[in-house]
């Protein structure tokens, strides 16, 4: 991991909050990838979180996962609410992000926390 993928990773993992209690809709978005290109999927998502997430009424933190067999990248975003969501769906920014155009296209949906555990 880069200089300023661990900058991106530790500002992202202080932003997150996942729990029942937290009200917030979470985007969650399964990219295939072959091994070859998961780094620069994961680059160009940093990219769009920086520039195009970050900007949007209703976004409040995202996530970046990579799966240890290289073949998954997941992205998890979290918005204040749906009309949130919805709003930047049914927008033209979507549009206007190119970046992602060279991978197939992630399964994405909508979810809502329904339980959270901590381990004590």
């Amino acid at each position: 991991m880069n200089l300023l993928n661990q900058s991106l990773a530790s500002t992202f993992e202080l932003m997150l909050t996942v729990t029942k209690n937290n009200p917030v809709v979470a985007e969650i978005d399964i990219f295939p990838v072959e091994p070859e290109q998961q780094q620069s999927l994961v680059d160009k998502l940093i990219e769009d979180i920086r520039i195009v997430f970050k900007q949007q009424p209703g976004f409040v933190a995202a996530a970046i996962h990579r799966s240890r067999d290289g073949q998954r990248v997941v992205n998890y975003v979290q918005w204040k609410s749906q009309k949130d969501y919805e709003a930047y769906i049914n927008s033209e920014v979507p549009l206007i992000s190119s970046r992602l155009s060279a991978f197939p296209a992630p399964n994405s949906r909508l979810y809502e926390v329904f339980i959270s555990e901590p381990a004590d």
